[in-house]
């Protein structure tokens, strides 16, 4: 059955591609990864990654987000003869036929096949979140469409294509991701106590994940942000009796009576620990530096030390696990410490 599809064409090096839409359920029943395409892929016919956990995370944030977004996925068409039927517009206006010729529609047979060729995760958290909720059907995503060759040269083309829109992708560094995250848990966590915990406030250093002891610009810093996520990670497996932070608020906001509860809970740790240790009390009382803890040849004090912070939220957090009241004397051991 001949289909059409809304598109607008456009070009780029020496691809022709066609910017159009597709409903879920289009993509559900239209839109094939490769090895759904080839029973039996060759080497030179596998030209996607193989699909990860990750999809079950996406699953999630489109059955649990009423914001839920996906940026277009560029999938490659080949059969259906496709054919493209440029729109006239004869307005008599200047600015709306400047359009003429670009704007039309996708003519195919009805034979084609698509397959993913970028966005292969999104593919395959629609199809499984569709099975559950029938609802999503209607959702409607951007897509980009390539007319694929089913040839040796084609494929060849193609997945040079495909391995240059992954290779030269950029992802967001660790610190991008707890910098704007409005669904993980202990991203929200780390930057409210960054911005309204005196003990921490101007006090941690945003990008890289080490601090230089000879370096002046690091001297006002207790530790970086990536390390206090963890931390702060670390110190959530202890709240309410061992609750999964990966599984159930890394990926899924909660309500923000609970996020506060959270957070109550982290700064109240963090809080005891700068009054309770002579060296972090030092430091929130404004008496040196916390660049201070880590002058000398042997790195100098432990509590100065990013990677110690770490061990001490872990012990903190296993500590609680196994006697939820137990802080203060967690505390009074982690005193004894020797200090280089």
């Amino acid at each position: 059955m001949t289909t059409y599809l809304e598109a607008i064409e456009a070009s780029m090096g020496d691809w022709t591609y066609y910017i159009s839409k597709m409903k879920f359920a289009d993509v559900v029943d239209r839109v094939k990864l490769a090895e759904e395409i080839h029973a039996a892929p060759e080497l030179d016919k596998v030209i996607q990654r193989k699909l990860s956990d990750r999809v079950v995370e996406m699953k999630e944030f489109l059955l649990q987000n009423p914001q839920r977004f996906y940026g277009a996925i560029v999938v490659a068409v080949y059969g259906g003869n496709p054919k493209f039927h440029p729109v006239k517009i004869n307005e008599g206006n200047p600015i709306i036929d400047e359009v003429d010729n670009s704007f039309g529609l996708l003519k195919m047979d009805g034979t084609q096949q698509f397959f993913a060729l970028d966005g292969q995760h999104r593919v395959a958290s629609i199809k499984a979140a569709c099975e559950e909720d029938r609802d999503l059907l209607t959702d409607e995503i951007s897509v980009i469409i390539l007319k694929h060759e089913n040839t040796a040269d084609g494929l060849q083309r193609t997945r040079r294509l495909f391995t240059k829109l992954n290779r030269y992708a950029k992802t967001t560094t660790k610190s991008d991701d707890i910098a704007i995250d409005e669904d993980d848990v202990v991203a929200i966590i780390t930057r409210r106590l960054i911005r309204d915990n005196s003990h921490f406030k101007n006090k941690i250093k945003i990008e890289g994940n080490s601090l230089n002891s000879k370096a002046n610009k690091d001297k006002k810093y207790f530790t970086v942000m990536r390390i206090l996520y963890d931390c702060n990670q670390l110190l959530l497996e202890a709240f309410n009796s061992r609750i999964d932070i990966n599984k159930k608020f890394k990926s899924n906001r909660p309500k923000d009576e609970l996020i506060d509860d959270m957070y109550s809970y982290c700064a109240a740790i963090w809080t005891l620990l700068f009054s309770e240790i002579e060296q972090l009390k030092s430091i929130s009382d404004g008496l040196y530096l916390p660049g201070v803890l880590r002058t000398g040849d042997n790195g100098g004090d432990i509590w100065g030390r990013p990677i110690i912070h770490k061990v001490v939220a872990g012990v903190i957090s296993q500590g609680l696990n196994e006697d939820k009241k137990s802080l203060i004397s967690i505390v009074e051991k982690l005193q004894t410490l020797p200090q280089t």
